[in-house]
């Protein structure tokens, strides 16, 4: 049997580059699609973002850490310092 990475392995380079949109609500990233498998009858694909990912988080006193959201007002100014 063929594993997901042999799979990816032996895909056609072109394939590796082709830009695939992934679409959730407005916005959408542009992915390298890793893989494809079906299971059960269902299609499930994996995608790996072509542009780098980057999360602003705070840590509080407590241990809890908090993501910064891009959509909250209150968070702009802090964000552009970033």
């Amino acid at each position: 049997s063929t594993s997901l990475m042999d799979a990816y392995v032996s895909a056609d380079p072109e394939l590796k580059q082709l830009r695939i949109p992934f679409v959730e609500g407005d916005t959408s990233i542009d992915v390298n699609l890793g893989f494809m498998v079906e299971l059960d009858g269902a299609n499930y694909a994996i995608g790996v973002p072509f542009d780098h990912c980057a999360a602003v988080t705070i840590e509080h006193k407590d241990g809890r850490v908090e993501n910064v959201s891009p959509d909250k007002e209150e968070n702009i100014e802090l964000l552009e310092v970033m």
